[in-house]
Parts: C-alpha cells; sequence; structure tokens
C-alpha cells in the first residue's frame, strides 16, 4: 500500500483530506510493451530488456500521475477524514454556542471534493466511532459527482453527514479513479509515457533524475494541482 500524507496544495480541496491510502493499483498500463519497444525501435523479438522497459513504463505512469493528480488506469483509494468539511460541531475553537439551522451545524460543507482526479466511483463511506467500530453511511445520502475534475461527493437535498465520534481519521471514503481503458487515455498523455520511456531507457544506469521537461509538457493539460505532495 502507499501512503500519502497531509498535505497544503489547493487548500478549498485539500484541507480535509488527512492521508490517502493505495489499496489496488492498476492491472494494465496506458502503454503497452509492444508499443514502447516500437518507440524505442527494440525488435519485437528481443526480449532481453522487457523487464526493464516495463518498469520504465510502470514509472512513467507513476510519475505522470503524481505530476497531474490524476488516476491514469483503474486504481482503488482510501481517503481519510478527520471530519466532513467544514463542520462547525467539531471545530476546535466552537465556543458552545451558533446560530443557524441544524443541517448546517451538523454538514457545515455539503460537498466532498475527491483529490485526484478521474474519479469513476464510490465503493462507500464509513464513519468510526471512540471504540474503532466502523458504519458505512448509505449511498442514498449522497450523490457521486464523476463528470467534475477534480470529483465530487455531494450530500442531497435534505440530508447530513453522521456525527463522526472518533477525533482523528474517523471518516474513510474508498474510491476508484481512472481511465477505464486505455484506449480511453488521451494521446497527449501517453506521448508523454513514451517520451519519458526513451529518456529513461537513453539514461539507463545513471542515478535517479528529474521528470523531464518535455513530458510534463505533454501532461500540462490534464494537470489538477501546481502543488502535489
Amino acid at each position: 500500500m502507499s501512503h500519502w500524507g497531509h498535505v497544503s496544495a489547493s487548500a478549498s480541496v485539500w484541507d480535509h483530506v488527512s492521508a490517502l491510502e493505495l489499496i489496488t493499483g492498476p492491472t494494465s498500463e496506458p502503454v503497452t510493451l509492444a508499443e514502447a519497444k516500437a518507440h524505442l525501435v527494440i525488435p519485437s523479438a528481443e526480449t532481453d530488456y522487457d523487464a526493464q522497459v516495463q518498469s520504465f513504463i510502470a514509472g512513467a505512469r507513476t510519475d505522470a500521475e503524481r505530476f497531474m493528480g490524476r488516476g491514469i488506469m483503474p486504481q482503488t483509494w482510501t481517503l481519510w477524514m478527520d471530519k466532513f468539511p467544514g463542520a462547525s460541531w467539531c471545530d476546535p475553537d466552537w465556543d458552545g454556542v451558533r446560530q443557524g439551522s441544524i443541517n448546517d451545524l451538523l454538514s457545515g460543507n455539503s460537498t466532498i471534493m475527491v483529490p485526484l482526479g478521474q474519479l469513476t466511483s464510490v465503493t462507500h463511506i464509513k464513519v468510526y466511532d471512540n471504540d474503532d467500530s466502523d458504519s458505512t453511511v448509505s449511498s442514498s445520502l449522497y450523490f457521486v459527482d464523476t463528470k467534475s475534475q477534480p470529483g465530487r461527493i455531494v450530500l442531497r437535498d435534505g440530508q447530513t453527514w453522521p456525527i463522526v465520534d472518533r477525533n482523528a481519521l474517523g471518516i474513510e471514503i474508498q474510491f476508484v479513479c481512472g481511465w477505464a481503458a486505455s484506449n480511453l487515455v488521451p494521446a497527449s498523455i501517453k506521448q508523454g509515457i513514451l517520451t519519458y520511456v526513451m529518456q529513461q531507457w537513453e539514461n539507463r544506469g545513471q542515478d535517479k533524475w528529474k521528470l523531464p521537461v518535455t513530458p510534463m509538457q505533454f501532461y500540462a493539460p490534464y494537470r489538477l494541482w501546481t502543488e502535489w505532495p
């Protein structure tokens, strides 16, 4: 599992994020081994470097995802939060008095922004009690917006988020992001990955080096955040 801790990018999205945890990574890549070998002008019958080229593809995809803030191929993540966005009831500076509707008090901001782009579904939302027991929030309470970038989880009219007893990591949101198939991945992202693989191939044997400028130019139109963990 991969863990990303609390980050400071794009406060309106990231303020409620305590951690991101990769549960299941992609089972395929947006660029095939055959496509990469053709780009590198390696004969298809030559297999001595297949494992190395495959690792370059995976590394290129991972770096592209981090740069863009998007999942490329289908992958499952857990978003951990301490509280629901804007919920006044768990404000540490609360003096015990609030004016306004009970819905606003309990719900705060009715929208949760999912910080990784290309959201395709939400598997579940769970809340935790002080004894670490969990309960699943009914999916009838919220709507999952997969069209916006980043995706959103929005309370339906008249609904409220449940009260969370546990002070830290009291909310678990498991979601899936990434294009459904490689043929749906934008051509410029694939070209950036192939360019990255080429530069890795030409510089193999050297120490780790920064993400080259050229692939970044291919990814730039799909970048969601200017800062990233």
